[in-house]
């Protein structure tokens, strides 16, 4: 069976503020079917005038996160072909806090 990896996106409320924040993981082109390791684009939107900084991890299943990018409260990264089903985006702000996580989930392809 081939698979396709599922397109994840939120709204979150950061605790402590009334802005609404979004963060999401995208896949590349339908191409990507069948392959086993996906390039993808990791996004954030981050309304909050508190939040200066947004740190992004990765964190394969059964391993410690790692950090792989950081931006400013509003950007978007894509990552090489090595996403595959289970690995955890983890978005933090510049003190550590975590903001939202993201995991990338494969899809059966018709």
């Amino acid at each position: 069976m081939k698979n396709a990896l599922i397109l994840v996106t939120s709204a979150v409320l950061i605790s402590g503020c009334n802005d609404t924040s979004s963060f999401a993981i995208s896949s590349s082109p339908i191409d990507s079917c069948g392959k086993e390791n996906r390039t993808i684009t990791a996004s954030w939107s981050v309304q909050s005038t508190q939040v200066k900084t947004v740190r992004v991890f990765i964190k394969a299943p059964a391993a410690e996160e790692k950090p792989w990018t950081e931006g400013g409260p509003q950007a978007s990264k894509d990552t090489g072909p090595w996403v595959f089903d289970g690995v955890t985006f983890v978005f933090r702000d510049q003190d550590g806090n975590e903001l939202a996580r993201r995991t990338a989930k494969l899809q059966k392809c018709h």
